[in-house]
């Protein structure tokens, strides 16, 4: 008796375990925008120990969170063009193991189009920039030159009131 009592509870411990090893292998919308938010939030110290615990997994999830770090973490790790084609492989792979349910897809998919824009509205900036020091720089030369008139027109002022000399 006490040996089935003890097999029925190493059953029942054996299927809560399941049930909860189910639960965190299913990732929903939440999930997406929950880690989305830890990474656009985290510290660069924290951001390197994060990527550190999931550099060796090939978890689905873990492979998110590295994509995620690559695009919207710290400007030191990050590696956009990489975190893109990461991402973009994640929303298009059907894991094993890991139930990513169509509202993760179609937030994963909306965070991939934001990132797009994003990097597309950083790029224009950045051109904008330089576009913006060329012009001022044109325009600190023009006015060197424009100094160098006046200065020109001054000594030829100067030698006028002096009698042509």
């Amino acid at each position: 008796m006490l040996r089935l009592t003890r097999i029925l509870a190493a059953f029942a411990l054996f299927l809560a375990a399941s049930c909860l090893q189910a639960e965190t292998d299913e990732i929903g919308g939440a999930d997406i925008i929950d880690r989305v938010d830890r990474v656009m939030r985290v510290s660069a110290d924290t951001a390197e120990t994060w990527h550190a615990g999931v550099a060796n997994l090939d978890t689905w999830p873990a492979r998110l969170e590295r994509a995620l770090l690559q695009t919207l973490g710290p400007p030191a790790m990050q590696d956009t063009q990489a975190g893109m084609q990461a991402l973009e492989r994640l929303l298009e792979e059907r894991p094993q193991g890991v139930h990513v349910d169509q509202e993760a897809r179609e937030t994963l998919s909306v965070v991939i189009e934001l990132i797009r824009r994003a990097v597309s509205a950083q790029r224009e900036s950045d051109r904008a920039a330089s576009a913006l020091e060329h012009e001022r720089e044109a325009h600190r030369r023009t006015l060197d030159k424009l100094e160098a008139l006046r200065e020109i027109d001054h000594q030829l002022d100067e030698r006028e009131d002096n009698g042509g000399e």
